[in-house]
């Protein structure tokens, strides 16, 4: 169960992606998430089902080059071994 501040979080992160996505017309998007991670798994499907809803996305797929595609890598950085140490700097 999340709390109110953790699904705007998730919500957010969600729409973050979708719009990056659409802003870069990237052709036949891959989504990769980390396998380690439910809330990378989860917010790859939650982008997944929100492209394939939308008909502007559809209809630019149907008329994209299969051979074109862009990866888009979901990670956890909670598991980031770097992210505790650039932390740790901050003034």
């Amino acid at each position: 169960m999340w709390s109110v501040s953790d699904q705007q979080c998730f919500n957010r992160l969600t729409e973050s992606i979708y719009s990056l996505v659409m802003a870069t017309r990237a052709n036949q998007p891959v989504l990769r998430y980390q396998k380690s991670s439910d809330i990378c798994y989860r917010l790859a499907e939650k982008v997944t089902a929100k492209l394939g809803a939308d008909p502007e996305f559809q209809q630019r797929m149907s008329k994209a080059n299969p051979a074109a595609s862009t990866t888009v890598l979901i990670v956890d950085r909670r598991e980031d071994p770097l992210t505790p140490l650039l932390n740790q700097w901050t003034y």
